[in-house]
């Protein structure tokens, strides 16, 4: 007997049109199909199918590239740690300078 997430994995390939019987056509053509001889230095390689879960895990990314990620999108952030506090007060009046200079325009 199938699984409530079992019939909604099917009612969503449906849905998305995809064939969920790929595995058993699979097998039919095997079968159905000429004898294969097999030498006894041939080898039968199975590769496991992959799960979402493992598809994720495969593109999550990593604390590093999530730390590359935010010093490339905010270039402060590698040199904040360094900034001299004392140095606040005039670089404030300066951005308020600059900033009333370009609105009179």
């Amino acid at each position: 007997m199938s699984s409530a997430t079992d019939k909604a994995g099917h009612i969503l390939a449906k849905g998305l049109l995809i064939n969920s019987g790929y595995r058993q056509d699979a097998t039919e053509e095997r079968t159905s199909g000429e004898s294969i001889s097999l030498r006894s230095d041939d080898f039968n390689y199975y590769e496991k199918e992959p799960t979402v879960k493992e598809f994720f895990k495969e593109i999550a990314p990593t604390g590093h590239s999530v730390r590359t990620y935010f010093k490339d999108l905010f270039p402060f952030l590698g040199w904040i740690d360094r900034y001299n506090v004392t140095w606040l007060i005039g670089d404030l009046i300066a951005g308020r300078h600059r900033f009333n200079t370009n609105t009179n325009l």
